[in-house]
């Protein structure tokens, strides 16, 4: 089969209550998708959107966001095919087989020059919501070519990944952060 390599991820970062996520995933006709970067139990691999959105609800009140990085951590795919539950020690842990959406929260720093940071880790972070990322190259090791995952009909997923990324044009919009008394427009979205 060979091992998944993927790069240049095209990525957002969208503040959403639990109403925008709501909406997000049923326009996206998405009722479940994987728990992805954990080890989990074979019956545990399947997180449905109930189960997601209620971990979400809980972030959004949390003080410390440390403890959802994983538990937000979620692939989307329009065919259960993209994944394998790979067995190790304590469980498994789903492996991609196919580029897939992947999600998991988000947040940013703040530099000491005053530039917004997305997606950075750390003590000094601020929460923001739900990072979506979909890679624009892929390439199977076996293979050993690279190929576009948006031009070629093999990635099943990058039609859902249009309709999310239209569904971020329709429904936010550039963020404003104060930083320093001053706004700051920054490449993070939020609700319209």
């Amino acid at each position: 089969m060979g091992v998944l390599q993927v790069s240049k991820w095209q990525d957002f970062h969208v503040q959403l209550d639990e109403d925008g996520v709501k909406k997000l995933f049923s326009d996206l006709d998405v009722s479940y998708g994987y728990r992805v970067g954990q080890i989990v139990q074979d019956d545990a691999c399947v997180y449905s959107v109930e189960e997601y959105l209620s971990v979400y609800d809980e972030f959004l009140k949390a003080e410390n966001i440390a403890p959802y990085r994983k538990s937000l951590s979620m692939g989307l795919s329009v065919s259960d095919d993209a994944f394998y539950a790979k067995v190790v020690s304590g469980g498994v842990i789903v492996t991609p087989k196919m580029p897939y959406i992947q999600i998991r929260a988000s947040s940013y720093s703040i530099s000491k020059d005053g530039k917004i940071l997305p997606g950075v880790l750390g003590a000094d972070v601020h929460k923001w919501g739900l990072h979506f990322a979909y890679p624009l190259l892929a390439m199977n090791s076996k293979e050993g070519i690279a190929k576009n995952v948006l031009t070629q009909p093999e990635f099943s997923n990058t039609k859902l990944f249009k309709v999310l990324q239209k569904w971020i044009r329709e429904w936010t919009k550039p963020a404003d952060i104060a930083v320093n008394e001053q706004v700051v427009r920054t490449t993070m979205r939020c609700m319209r």
